[in-house]
């Protein structure tokens, strides 16, 4: 019986402790909102965006990105391919692999 009492008591001090109502205050979040208004540079940006995008077109662009990453590529001398300096493995496709992160993948 002794037992039985002292499982009632906490199960009652354990529920006790679970809220069933919270009540928010009309102001809550507000701090957050103004910190992000205080932190914005300029906050009428979207609106000022240009119309039309200035520069290159993506087939251009991944022309240029290509011939940039292959610039790392050094030629061995006598190899007559694209390598990075490591010894490459041919795969099931006959593509030599060059290296990993080197940019270059295989084919020309």
């Amino acid at each position: 019986m002794k037992i039985l009492k002292i499982v009632i008591i906490h199960c009652s001090l354990i529920l006790s402790a679970c809220q069933s109502h919270f009540a928010a205050d009309s102001n809550l979040g507000s701090s957050v909102n103004s910190a992000i208004q205080n932190q914005t540079v300029n906050p009428q940006a979207a609106s000022m965006a240009p119309q039309e995008v200035r520069g290159m077109d993506g087939v251009s662009a991944k022309t240029s990105m290509d011939s940039y990453q292959n610039s790392f590529i050094r030629r061995l001398p006598g190899a007559g391919a694209l390598t990075s300096g490591q010894v490459g493995a041919t795969g099931a496709s006959g593509n030599t692999n060059t290296g990993i992160g080197t940019g270059y993948s295989g084919s020309p």
